[in-house]
């Protein structure tokens, strides 16, 4: 009987041991990070219709990855013993921000780390992403020179587009780059300084090295998203303070730090539009419970300032008219009337906060929503993917990348807060209202079928807000280490992403670095001469002496960088008669159009080779190699001086002699 007893026991130990989110968090961050790491299945990033890539870390990834693990170490420690012993009762100001401009600098830093594992040069992979042919955005920003004529022509501009993104996205992102460009035309020293480094990231590309620096250093504009990346924090822990505890948001601000989709998106656009949702909710919270309307307002133009940028964030509208009906409902039957007829001229301002874009847009360039709206719904929605098949597969991408240990404790919060519901309004309070309005407004996005594929990233701007729906959980029913080890199963599931996940191929040759010869070439004939302010001709080497018209004269040129040159130069080699008239020319780049000049090191030596021909009409004579060098941009010829006080545009080598082909 005792026996019995004691098995009953154990069973019922056993029961109660699963029934707790924790170890369901660790059990199955264990079995996810372990399929992924073994690629155990294809499956596990996605179905035949979308997929990501999986890969194994080379040798060079795997001695890489320890600043990355060790930041995330560093991270964990100083995150967990911050927020545990935070005492709501005694806080002040200065610590509460202090807490989250740390949060704020590691959301970039870590990101950079987990990139740096695969890219030891992590500004090939922040440039490349940007200026790379699958982005378009940047591309279409720095050639637009009628900035009207543009946008008046959007929608005929998106069906006629090369890339990929444009036909679907309305032209916010597009805006926002021609800003900076145009921002750092009136920094001109501050746009050269950064166009000569991105330049020499991308030597080979002469259609990049040619564009003017406010042009190359826009790149800026996309490149700084992960620096706007923690942005959500703040909204997020403002948010999360009023409708939880201090503890609850600051825990939700620290897992946002660590979100899979994060930090393996790193310079997507996706992560700016989670400090539009945050802002949003933030502000309707405050208009709802101040019956404030200037809130409302605010909470509509940041609604119609993320739909100008994206349509996938239309669906903010959603998750504000849900939280909007989950407060009118949580307030009882008897006072619904009384509630709308308080906030009623608050919807309206939010409503026309949400327009306000699209209605200043219609009336300067004549072009309404709708016409980029169906404009992009035409592509959208003919993608060629099954709907049944994403009703399910969305709501895995969404918790998986959102980490599997905040999922757990997402779904168990969810759980909660609609048993609560279902057992009567009046018990509904504000912590449950924002999960019904989010919970019920993710599973409406979901069935209408609008999203299907590349949810984990698309998706991103709900998860903050997931991530403080977790956090309640974990702090309602708080137990010593339960949010340290739910914090570090994300933190180790965003490593492990990094690792075995590829999210972000550039479609451009990876970067090598330059190793620039600085051991002076043997000339033929030396020459001093001087291009300009950061160049140097040291020499050439000329044959033959004698050349048949028809024939070819081959030039070796000898450069010395005595700086980095501001433009890339074009050079001209020229072959003149006495009369001055031209025979043969080749104009190029330096080294075969493989080493522009802004690609140039300080006191490098660059040997250059040429191969003029001369024309088969060519009287015979004496004839002269004039070279130099010039802007192709604006035609402009550098200043040559050499020695005997040579002054001019171009410099006369040794002559050589042409005679009439041999018959």
């Amino acid at each position: 009987m005792k026996a019995a007893n004691t098995d009953n026991l154990s069973l019922q130990d056993i029961r109660r041991f699963l029934r707790r989110p924790a170890v369901w968090a660790v059990l199955l961050t264990a079995i996810y990070v372990v399929a992924l790491a073994t690629q155990a299945t294809p499956y596990l990033l996605g179905n035949e219709e979308w997929r990501w890539h999986a890969r194994t870390p080379g040798l060079g990834v795997r001695r890489r990855c320890w600043p990355a693990l060790a930041l995330l170490i560093a991270y964990l420690v100083i995150s967990i013993w911050w927020i545990e012993r935070w005492n709501a009762s005694r806080r002040s100001r200065r610590r509460e921000w202090a807490l989250l401009g740390f949060l704020l600098l590691m959301a970039p830093a870590i990101q950079l780390a987990l990139k740096s594992m695969r890219y030891p040069y992590p500004l090939e992979f922040y440039l490349y992403r940007t200026i790379g042919s699958h982005n378009g955005f940047w591309q279409t920003a720095v050639g637009i020179d009628d900035l009207g004529a543009y946008l008046s022509t959007y929608p005929d501009q998106m069906i006629t587009s090369q890339f990929v993104h444009l036909p679907v996205h309305p032209p916010g992102d597009i805006l926002y780059i021609w800003l900076w460009r145009k921002a750092l035309e009136q920094l001109p020293a501050v746009a050269h300084a950064v166009a000569q480094v991105f330049r020499t990231y991308n030597c080979r590309a002469l259609w990049f090295v040619r564009l003017e620096d406010a042009q190359i250093a826009s790149a800026l504009a996309q490149i700084s998203i992960p620096l706007l990346s923690g942005l959500p924090i703040v909204p997020l822990y403002l948010l999360g303070r009023r409708v939880s505890s201090s503890r609850a948001a600051l825990r939700a601000a620290a897992l946002y730090v660590v979100l899979p989709s994060l930090t393996v998106f790193t310079i997507r656009w996706d992560q700016l539009y989670p400090l539009l949702m945050c802002l949003s909710l933030y502000w309707l919270h405050l208009g709802l419970e101040r019956r404030r309307l200037g809130f409302f307002l605010l909470a509509g133009l940041s609604c119609s300032l993320a739909s100008f940028m994206s349509f996938g964030n239309l669906t903010i509208l959603l998750a504000l008219g849900a939280y909007g009906l989950a407060h009118m409902l949580s307030a009882g039957p008897r006072t619904w009337w009384r509630w709308l007829q308080e906030t009623w001229r608050g919807w309206a301002l939010l409503a026309l906060g949400a327009a306000s874009i699209w209605i200043v847009y219609q009336a300067a360039y004549g072009v309404s929503f709708w016409d980029v709206f169906s404009t992009s719904m035409a592509t959208h929605l003919y993608l060629g993917r099954s709907y049944g098949l994403w009703v399910g597969w969305n709501l895995y991408d969404f918790l998986t990348f959102l980490g599997v240990p905040i999922a757990v404790f997402l779904v168990a919060e969810v759980c909660r807060a609609w048993r609560s519901a279902i057992g009567g309004a009046q018990a509904v309070g504000p912590d449950s209202r924002l999960v019904l309005a989010v919970s019920a407004a993710l599973l409406i996005v979901d069935l209408s079928g609008v999203v299907r594929g590349e949810v984990g990233r698309m998706w991103l701007l709900w998860m903050p807000v997931a991530c403080l729906l977790a956090a309640n959980y974990l702090t309602r029913c708080d137990r010593p280490l339960r949010f340290a080890l739910v914090i570090t199963l994300v933190a180790a599931q965003a490593f492990f992403f990094g690792l075995f996940v590829r999210m972000d191929a550039t479609g451009m040759r990876r970067f090598e670095p330059r190793r620039p010869n600085t051991s002076a070439p043997t000339v033929g004939t030396p020459l001093e001469a001087r291009l300009g302010d950061d160049i140097a001709l040291i020499g050439y080497d000329l044959e033959p002496t004698v050349a048949e018209a028809g024939g070819t004269v081959d030039l070796t040129l000898y450069w010395r960088a005595l700086g980095q040159p501001e433009r890339p130069y074009t050079v001209f080699t020229h072959l003149v008669d006495e009369a001055g008239e031209l025979h043969g020319q080749q104009d190029n780049m330096p080294v075969g159009d493989t080493l522009p000049t802004t690609c140039w090191q300080p006191g490098e030596f660059i040997t250059d080779t040429y191969a003029i021909s001369l024309s088969p009409d060519a009287p015979p004579g004496q004839y002269t190699v004039r070279v130099g060098m010039y802007d192709l941009r604006t035609g402009e010829r550098l200043a040559v001086s050499a020695a005997a006080g040579h002054r001019g545009d171009s410099l006369s080598l040794e002559p050589i002699q042409v005679r009439p082909p041999d018959p």
